[in-house]
């Protein structure tokens, strides 16, 4: 739908609300459109209302029950909402089926610190480095996605105090 590239445009432009329209137009002609979807909730989550971030991802993940971003986005933002249970389930069901998914690794990794299970987050954190780096990412700064290089750097760094705990 071209009505994507131009909301795209807007929300790049700083034009939220036209983009975010845009995007909802879309949502109203192709419920399951997972990228006007993840979208919405990214817009929603960026101003703060979580809950409606929540609902858009539940609602596009009854269409695609099984999408790898969405399940990510959604188990990011029931952590935001303090439901880490919930988060950790999701996030674990994603990575059941797709082991190599370092992003949900690196996720997992923080819920559990959040929900107290500092062991956990340990070994979550281990398998997004370790995947990551065998996928030739995360090995410095230019191979890291700038949107993440401060979680990737506080995660290799409890890792490095953790393994000291561990041993």
């Amino acid at each position: 739908d071209p009505r994507l590239s131009r909301a795209h445009g807007h929300a790049q432009n700083g034009e939220v609300l036209q983009g975010e329209m845009l995007y909802r137009a879309v949502l109203r002609d192709h419920p399951d459109c997972t990228p006007a979807s993840r979208a919405v909730a990214a817009l929603a989550v960026d101003r703060g209302d979580i809950e409606t971030a929540q609902q858009q991802l539940s609602s596009a993940l009854k269409f695609v029950p099984q999408d790898p971003a969405l399940l990510l986005a959604h188990a990011q933002v029931l952590a935001q909402l303090g439901d880490f249970a919930a988060a950790t389930v999701t996030l674990e069901s994603l990575l059941a089926r797709e082991p190599q998914h370092h992003l949900a690794w690196l996720a997992l990794g923080n819920v559990r610190e959040v929900a107290g299970d500092n062991h956990g987050a340990l070994r979550a954190w281990y398998q997004a480095v370790s995947r990551a780096q065998q996928a030739g990412l995360w090995l410095d700064n230019s191979s890291t996605d700038a949107s993440i290089v401060s979680t990737v750097k506080r995660c290799m760094d409890r890792l490095n105090k953790g393994r000291r705990e561990s041993l």
